[in-house]
């Protein structure tokens, strides 16, 4: 065999791999929301649908008895600015949540924040969030709780200015 066939082979085998590794990873890191469900607890928790909502208004996700809650406490809401975003539960007491900010339509890196929760149970935290000016972005926020120990999601998607 030539030398210029064993380098088309080696150089076929390597894209091969890349080509079955990024399908591999890309499948597996790909964020699938939640479904709502029949049951209310599952083996991580609360079992809360995925919702779109006006984030100008309070964002709410059902499951059966209970409701999770998110909102941002003032009246100035648009990109580029501080926002104070609370978090509450209405039928479950969470140890503690978190947030974790995704751009759904473009990647926008890791926005983050831990949230501080209050004697009334709720959860406060502010984050700056960027986006396009003058056009809506969508934002994911993957608020995760845990309960005795257990962790859980609920999903919220809103545009923002």
């Amino acid at each position: 065999m030539s030398t210029k066939k064993v380098i088309s082979l080696i150089f076929s085998i390597i894209l091969a791999a890349t080509l079955i590794t990024v399908i591999w990873y890309s499948n597996k890191h790909t964020a699938t929301p939640p479904a709502a469900s029949s049951s209310v607890l599952t083996a991580k928790g609360p079992a809360f649908p995925a919702v779109k909502c006006d984030i100008r208004k309070q964002c709410k996700s059902n499951a059966q008895a209970l409701t999770a809650q998110l909102s941002i406490q003032q009246s100035d809401i648009r990109s580029f600015t501080p926002l104070p975003f609370k978090l509450s539960f209405d039928g479950i007491n969470p140890d503690s949540a978190n947030i974790d900010f995704q751009g759904v339509d473009m990647f926008m890196g890791s926005h983050k924040i831990q949230l501080e929760k209050r004697p009334d149970h709720s959860f406060y935290g502010d984050i700056t969030l960027s986006g396009h000016h003058g056009k809506a972005m969508t934002w994911r926020a993957v608020v995760t709780y845990t309960l005795n120990g257990q962790s859980a999601e609920v999903w919220f998607e809103f545009p923002l200015l």
